[in-house]
């Protein structure tokens, strides 16, 4: 690093001899070399974990969904208690744009462990998320996404100029019935029909104002 000796000259010395040689340091350290020239690892690396990586996957497709489908999404600001989204529709009010006040909330799941059976997708849900919908009593509908990826995670997503393409799918279920008394998991089959997108999300809204007003 070259020189600036007389850009820090001031009246007091010992502040000019300190910053000169915190300067000097810097040009000689690491992290200095580091910055300057980095290893292609380290701009390679993966910084992400996988499941955040399929989380953020998976809420930029529900997001895209929801924006298209003109519907507002929110989520906890500060604690999480099963719900990771909540969803409300916008209408209009004496001549402005309101929210209607019908909610819908959303527990999101990501993964690529997954397979069609037919007409269905079996997934393996955990057992808490499962209780916590079937228990919502009418008029306060919790809904699980889940989100299908390929399980080679090269095939997770691809661009170009003319499109975004994000794979597999986003289905949704609205489990029902008893709780489960499993400790881990349940399998939870969802007709392949129930895919998420902006006809069916519009949907979902309109049926929870349904019963909202029942």
């Amino acid at each position: 690093m070259p020189s600036s000796v007389n850009s820090f000259a001031t009246p007091d010395g010992k502040r000019f001899c300190i910053v000169a040689v915190l300067k000097s340091s810097f040009a000689n350290s690491w992290a200095y070399a580091f910055l300057r020239n980095p290893p292609l690892a380290a701009l390679t690396k993966r910084m992400l974990t996988t499941p955040h990586i399929k989380e953020r996957l998976s809420l930029a497709y529900v997001h895209a969904v929801t924006g298209r489908a003109g519907i507002n999404v929110y989520s906890p600001s500060f604690h999480d208690y099963g719900v990771d989204l909540m969803l409300r529709r916008i209408g209009r009010y004496r001549g402005k744009l309101v929210e209607t006040g019908v909610p819908v909330d959303v527990q999101l799941k990501a993964t690529s462990d997954w397979k069609f059976e037919g007409e269905d997708v079996v997934y393996e849900l955990d057992a808490a998320a499962y209780n916590s919908a079937v228990a919502r009593p009418e008029g306060s509908p919790l809904y699980i996404f889940v989100m299908c990826l390929p399980s080679d995670e090269a095939n997770w997503i691809s661009s170009s100029e003319v499109e975004i393409v994000l794979r597999h799918c986003c289905y949704w279920l609205r489990p029902s019935g008893p709780e489960t008394k499993n400790t881990r998991s349940v399998t939870v089959r969802i007709p392949r029909r129930q895919t998420l997108t902006v006809a069916s999300v519009n949907e979902i809204m309109s049926a929870a104002r349904g019963e909202l007003v029942a």
